[in-house]
């Protein structure tokens, strides 16, 4: 400390106890090292591990030296006071950039989020909706000195907060904002209380313009008021008719939602106590038992699906499940997309300093698949805001363009962070492939207006070009690095190949050589662009060099088995029309299957997107339950079995005299073809065995269709 001190020419009282904190804070890094080793080896040997909190360590440095066994506070004591308290100044900052005419926010929540903000977001939403937390004494913090218990538990239905007391930007109206909670399958497990929480807080709202609504006679009068009267007191009776007042709709825009949608709900033919509970519901997550939203698995796997309209009706399906009183992981993509509706404003948030929006997968597959999917509801990119609250003290919210474009120019266009990465041998080189590049193309799908040509041109001048003279291009043909290269030279031709960018001729043959190259000299990569990208490898290899290409052929042939790796550059077509025509439509004939497979977003809920009298789903569906593995085996249907065309089935070619690569023997011994007759008389016994279980499944079956 004070050599430092003295090199600097500073030697303030205040700088020294700095330098101390700072050194302090390096040693226990240091030791970090040790500490995790030593519980990985206690953990394995079924040994105690010390507890510690847990955190992020520049916000939270008691959590060094980490090693130990975390624990978080209890979650019946989120939101704390001090997190209500931050979050006014998290409210202020959401309605920054909009107007005072916003009646709705698609606000997105995390589970680690909340952990590490003890509540602040969810108290966001409370002081949105005019609520307040309770808070009363417990035990389960332990007592203090004198006895009293140190704990603070949040009650089930928070008190209200007056219109005139509402927190709002100044010169703003003080009225209610309505909010659609978006969230996590990890949140809804670990945080349900909060979810009920914030359920009871709608529900109280509403509570705040009851007698307006049940007053007002000529709505009661209408052809639905006596079904209205019926639902909203249903729901009154769900907080035993706490908080009723007489507020006008005009100052409660959840009030005013809620009459618009039960409307709705019972023009669909609803009875009057599910339309009422569908109206209030405004909390949504995957299904019951399941995570994600799965957007993540589709968008690698583009040779799937169309267009992301197809995407749309999947995250639709998938993440319509509502999370309330009474329908608990209940799925009907009907409310979701009318929860979605009449708004283009969402807002989610960032309070690390350790993860960005690009390093991390799920960022895109929940609030890329959102604002996809709002954009496809309401035919206009809605804005997306980023609360920005890692450091508290200087928090701050911009656009989700802005964030992008900062973590993009300060991390990964970086020098000195990739020549970091390059430290790090293959981990760094695979963060840049599968971090970065690749959830950089989930970007470009998801939400392609934040997604420029340059960002694509700047990639390539800095990891192909190598713009910065670091070496970077060589160093990821070395080694298992080739790996991450022909993942990342895959993603960059897919982007072009599928129209996002517009690269010319010489940087498409640049990448698909260096592709080629990186194939042939260590075999395929283990993603996409090696094996089930078929389409798009047929187009690239139009731009392979011809020597380089007869090497390559070979390796992609015994990769995906599929015939038209067979051919030689010769017999390739000459132009990227007819390599579209002839390889993208087939290999995309079953997307539109897999999409609705997975989703169950049927032409029901599609025909209530444009507010059409259809009828309703029935609850406890679990849409998107078996997604992973039927997107596995629709990654394998399209690499190496056969569909209409033949594709991916091994077939006797014309050899040629040049390069010839003989197909395999396909003659199957007598035997097996005998286990096989007897293994079909065995499946036509058994199945005819259990023909009445299966009808009883069939019924049960029917039971998830939406009526």
């Amino acid at each position: 400390v004070e050599t430092v001190s003295a090199t600097l020419g500073i030697d303030s009282p205040e700088f020294l106890v700095s330098l101390t904190i700072s050194k302090n804070y390096i040693d226990l890094y240091n030791v970090c090292v040790d500490d995790e080793l030593d519980s990985m080896i206690s953990a394995l040997n079924g040994r105690y591990i010390h507890v510690n909190i847990g955190g992020e360590s520049v916000t939270v440095p008691q959590v060094l030296p980490t090693g130990s066994n975390m624990f978080q506070d209890q979650s019946s004591e989120l939101p704390t006071q001090d997190a209500w308290n931050y979050a006014k100044t998290l409210t202020l900052l959401t309605l920054a950039d909009l107007n005072d005419t916003t009646e709705k926010i698609i606000m997105g929540i995390w589970c680690v989020e909340t952990a590490r903000d003890d509540g602040a977001l969810v108290s966001t939403v409370l002081y949105l909706l005019g609520m307040k937390p309770v808070w009363h004494d417990s035990s389960s913090a332990g007592y203090d000195e004198e006895g009293i218990p140190t704990g603070k538990k949040v009650e089930d239905i928070p008190n209200v907060i007056a219109l005139e007391d509402l927190t709002r930007p100044e010169g703003w109206a003080k009225k209610r904002i309505d909010v659609t909670v978006i969230t996590s399958g990890l949140f809804r497990d670990l945080y349900s209380s909060q979810a009920r929480l914030i359920d009871n807080a709608f529900r109280l709202t509403l509570a705040r313009s009851y007698n307006t609504i049940v007053k007002n006679q000529t709505l009661m009068n209408g052809p639905y008021g006596s079904q209205i009267n019926e639902s909203i007191r249903s729901i009154m009776r769900s907080i035993s008719f706490k908080g009723l007042s007489n507020e006008s709709l005009d100052d409660n825009y959840v009030a005013k939602h809620w009459l618009e949608d039960c409307i709705y709900y019972l023009s669909l033919g609803y009875n009057s106590t599910t339309a009422g509970e569908y109206a209030i519901t405004r909390i949504f997550a995957p299904p019951n038992g399941d995570y994600g939203a799965g957007i993540s698995k589709l968008v690698s796997m583009s040779w799937t699906w169309n267009d992301t309209d197809e995407l749309s009706e999947f995250y639709i399906g998938r993440m319509g499940n509502m999370y309330s009183k009474y329908y608990w992981g209940d799925t009907n993509p009907v409310v979701f997309m009318r929860a979605l509706s009449d708004t283009d404003h969402i807002v989610v948030s960032r309070n690390t300093n350790q993860y960005g929006v690009l390093d991390n997968d799920d960022f895109f597959d929940y609030w890329g698949g959102l604002s996809m999917t709002v954009e496809y509801l309401s035919n206009k990119t809605p804005t997306m805001n980023v609360l920005m609250y890692a450091n508290k003290e200087s928090a701050y919210v911009a656009s989700f363009e802005q964030v992008f474009y900062n973590e993009l120019n300060a991390r990964y266009l970086n020098p000195k962070w990739i020549e970091g990465m390059m430290k790090e041998g293959y981990s760094g080189s695979r963060y840049m492939s599968n971090k970065f590049i690749s959830n950089l193309w989930g970007w470009q799908v998801t939400r392609p207006s934040s997604v420029s040509q340059t960002v694509w041109d700047d990639v390539y001048k800095t990891y192909y070009q190598d713009k910065d003279g670091l070496g970077v291009k060589e160093w990821l043909k070395s080694g298992n690095n080739a790996y991450a290269l022909i993942s990342m030279s895959g993603t960059m031709l897919n982007s072009a190949y599928e129209g996002y960018w517009d690269a010319d001729d010489a940087t498409i043959r640049d990448i698909a050589n260096t592709w080629a190259q990186a194939t042939v000299a260590n075999g395929v990569a283990c993603c996409d662009c090696s094996c089930g990208n078929v389409a798009m490898m047929e187009w690239a290899i139009k731009y392979v060099n011809a020597d380089l290409l007869a090497k390559l052929l070979p390796t992609l042939y015994n990769a995906t088995l599929n015939p038209k790796f067979l051919m030689n550059a010769t017999d390739l077509p000459s132009n990227s029309s007819n390599i579209d025509s002839q390889t993208s439509n087939s290999t995309k004939s079953n997307s539109t299957e897999t999409i609705q497979t997975n989703s169950s977003f049927n032409a029901e809920a599609q025909s209530a997107r444009g507010n059409t009298n259809v009828p309703g789903s029935s609850s406890g569906a679990s849409v998107g339950m078996d997604y992973e593995g039927q997107a596995d085996s629709s990654s394998d249907s399209n690499a190496g079995t056969p569909d209409a065309n033949g594709e991916g089935k091994a077939m006797e070619v014309t050899q040629h005299s040049s390069t010839p690569v003989a197909p395999k023997d396909v003659s199957m011994p007598i035997a097996i073809i005998a286990c096989v007759i007897c293994l079909v008389i065995l499946i036509g016994f058994g199945y005819f065995r259990n023909k009445d279980d299966d009808d009883y499944y069939d019924d049960m079956d029917d039971d998830f269709e939406y009526k």
